[in-house]
């Protein structure tokens, strides 16, 4: 066996150890890998990726750079991961490189980058589950719109770094959107959250409740209608009924738990 194939086959162990969540043991297979084949683009790439979750930037961006350099096949992923990477250390300069050479307009500059891409649902990283909207401002960055529970660890204007690659789909508006999954938290939010239990004796009450709070410019999320809980196959994929009742408009419940993010 030659060592190029050597190489192959821990950088292969690496993929299968990181499929398995073995993290440690993927990064020794991928260092094992980069060892025997210095030249070899593929366990550069993966370590950067697997860096980029641990967000330890500056291994990332050192292997990922490293792997543009031997001419990597994913280029494009790369590239995409150069500009999360460069985002997170705030090098605006190579965050509108990389995604300019990706193939995306970013708005010309020196600061951070500002865009108006739309709302984007980002799945939380401190819980793993709760996905949130988000008002996404650049390829890799959001500012949460949602008002997560408390138990998140996650506020209403917190923003986020997250990833590119689509983790599940949600509808927004009558068309698919892509998940993404955060990576980190980039700038805490000033604004706290209120859990409050309300007794609303009807729909109409609700919703007279919630518009005196848009009114005094608080914002507020009827969580016992915006939050539901979706099986794990739902979660990262499509959602869709289970059953019948899924689809039935369920009886109105008068105590509901009630979102608040204000000072």
């Amino acid at each position: 066996m030659t060592t190029r194939e050597e190489a192959s086959r821990a950088n292969e162990r690496g993929n299968d150890a990181k499929e398995a969540k073995r993290l440690d043991e993927a990064e020794a297979e991928y260092l094992r890998a980069r060892s025997l084949a210095p030249d070899f683009d593929a366990p550069w790439f993966n370590l950067g990726v697997l860096y980029k979750w641990q967000a330890r930037w500056p291994e990332a961006r050192s292997c990922v750079e490293r792997a543009l350099e031997l001419g990597t096949e994913n280029r494009a992923g790369a590239l995409w991961n150069l500009g999360i990477i460069a985002t997170a250390q705030g090098d605006w300069a190579v965050a509108r490189r990389a995604w300019t050479e990706y193939g995306i307009d970013v708005p010309e500059g020196e600061g951070p980058i500002q865009m108006a891409l739309g709302l984007t649902p980002v799945r939380m990283k401190v819980d793993g589950h709760e996905v949130v909207w988000c008002d996404r401002i650049d390829p890799a960055r959001a500012v949460v719109r949602s008002i997560p529970i408390p138990e998140s660890g996650r506020r209403f204007g917190d923003l986020l770094l997250h990833d590119g690659a689509p983790a599940g789909h949600r509808m927004l508006g009558g068309r698919e959107v892509a998940v993404f999954d955060e990576l980190a938290l980039l700038a805490p939010s000033s604004v706290h959250t209120y859990a409050v239990t309300v007794l609303a004796p009807s729909r109409a009450a609700m919703e007279k409740l919630l518009r005196a709070f848009s009114k005094a410019s608080l914002p507020v999320e009827d969580w016992s209608d915006s939050v539901r809980l979706i099986c794990e196959a739902c979660s990262v994929g499509r959602p869709h009924a289970h059953d019948a009742h899924d689809e039935a408009e369920r009886p109105w419940n008068t105590e509901r738990r009630v979102g608040v993010a204000a000072e």
